[in-house]
């Protein structure tokens, strides 16, 4: 018999987020994770080199922490921490306002607390990015003001949701949606749109 520490296996990075997938998708990812071999080249096998603990809920979006103990011919454990990510939502439309613009989206219910609407002059959003959080999940629109007449911003949302994890509120996020681009109005053409000509 000899001795191999878990520090001495090789693993696929820990801590990595998935997507909202359920049990099925985030056991199948563990068991895809801990596919690792030994220092000898051995790969390991679930059941036989190592027992792996689940914690409880695992299908709902949070964090959580899978503890794995070798066996055998190994010794030692190490505690695997995952994300399941919530589902995401797509921007519906976004109209054009005077300095400004209103986004609509695709109402999300499952286990999702609210939304993001990030919007941008950056096609990228690479730079000049404003973030505005939505804290009801109902609320499927915002109105945004106050920015350059004329201007073209591109707009996307995304969802999250509050977990407990260690004894802490934290936030999760899905992925953005695809952005959609709007140009703010003037003032002229917000006056030019209400006058007789334009009725």
């Amino acid at each position: 018999l000899f001795a191999i520490y878990a520090a001495m296996c090789k693993y696929k990075r820990p801590g990595e987020a998935v997507g909202y997938g359920g049990r099925a998708g985030f056991g199948a990812r563990i068991v895809a994770d801990l596919a690792g071999e030994d220092r000898t080249g051995r790969a390991l096998k679930g059941g036989v080199d190592y027992n792996v603990s689940y914690p409880k809920g695992m299908k709902n979006v949070g964090k959580y922490t899978v503890k794995v103990t070798f066996k055998e011919n190994y010794s030692g454990s190490k505690s695997l921490t995952y994300t399941i990510n919530p589902k995401g939502t797509g921007v519906s439309k976004v109209t054009a306002a005077k300095k400004g613009f209103k986004v609509t989206w695709k109402k999300q219910k499952t286990q999702t607390t609210g939304y993001q609407v990030q919007y941008s002059t950056d096609k990228n959003f690479k730079k000049n990015n404003k973030t505005v959080t939505i804290s009801k999940n109902n609320t499927t629109s915002k109105s945004v003001g106050k920015l350059k007449a004329k201007k073209k911003y591109y707009v996307r949302v995304r969802t999250y949701k509050i977990v407990k994890f260690g004894g802490k509120s934290v936030k999760l996020y899905s992925g953005w949606s695809k952005a959609k681009s709007v140009t703010t109005k003037n003032n002229e053409t917000s006056r030019r749109l209400l006058s007789p000509a334009f009725l």
